[in-house]
C-alpha cells in the first residue's frame, strides 16, 4: 500500500513541459574578467547568459543559442567583429547588439551603428548603464515582435473575412 502510493505521487525527475522563459545574453570578450563581471551582472537580474571569449565562439553560441540580445567586444583574437557584424546582422536581424569597446574614436563608433549596433558603449563602463541598455535593447525587441504579431493577426482576419456579428 505505501509503495503504490508513493510510487504514484512524487516525481524526482524533471517535467518537459516547464518552458524556458528567461531572455539569453550572449556576452562575447577576450578579457575573462569582463566576461565575468557582464555575466554575474545579467544573472542577478534573471537572465540566462553565455559567454564566449573570440569569434568563432560568438558563431557557434549564437546559431546554437539564438540569444534575444548580444553584448560584444570590437577587437577579438580571432577577427573584428565590426568587419563582420553586417554579416551577423543580415542572418540574425531581430537580434539587438551590443558593441563594448576600448576603441574609443569616432570611427569605430560610426561604423558599429552603420553595421546594425543598437548602442556603443566604450571601456571602461558602468555596469549600470550597460544593464539599462541592455533591458532597453530587449524591450524593444520585445515591442517589435508584438507589433509583427499583431500585424500578422490583423493580416489573417482580413483574409478570413469569416467573422460575422451583430451590434
Amino acid at each position: 500500500k505505501w509503495k503504490r502510493k508513493m510510487n504514484s505521487s512524487y516525481s524526482f525527475s524533471k517535467s518537459n513541459s516547464i518552458k524556458q522563459t528567461k531572455e539569453v545574453i550572449l556576452v562575447v570578450d577576450d578579457d575573462r574578467n569582463v566576461r565575468f563581471v557582464l555575466k554575474t551582472l545579467f544573472q542577478k537580474h534573471g537572465y540566462v547568459v553565455e559567454t564566449s571569449g573570440n569569434y568563432n565562439g560568438l558563431l557557434r553560441l549564437i546559431n546554437d543559442l539564438s540569444p534575444n540580445l548580444l553584448i560584444t567586444d570590437v577587437k577579438l583574437p580571432d577577427g573584428n567583429v565590426l568587419d563582420n557584424l553586417f554579416k551577423i546582422k543580415n542572418k540574425f536581424p531581430e537580434i539587438p547588439i551590443i558593441v563594448i569597446s576600448g576603441l574609443s574614436n569616432l570611427s569605430t563608433t560610426v561604423n558599429a551603428f552603420k553595421y546594425g549596433a543598437f548602442e556603443y558603449i566604450s571601456k571602461p563602463f558602468n555596469i549600470d548603464e550597460v544593464l539599462e541598455i541592455s533591458k532597453s535593447a530587449l524591450k524593444s525587441i520585445r515591442q517589435n515582435k508584438e507589433i509583427i504579431f499583431t500585424k500578422e493577426n490583423l493580416d489573417n482576419l482580413k483574409i478570413n473575412n469569416s467573422l460575422i456579428g451583430k451590434s
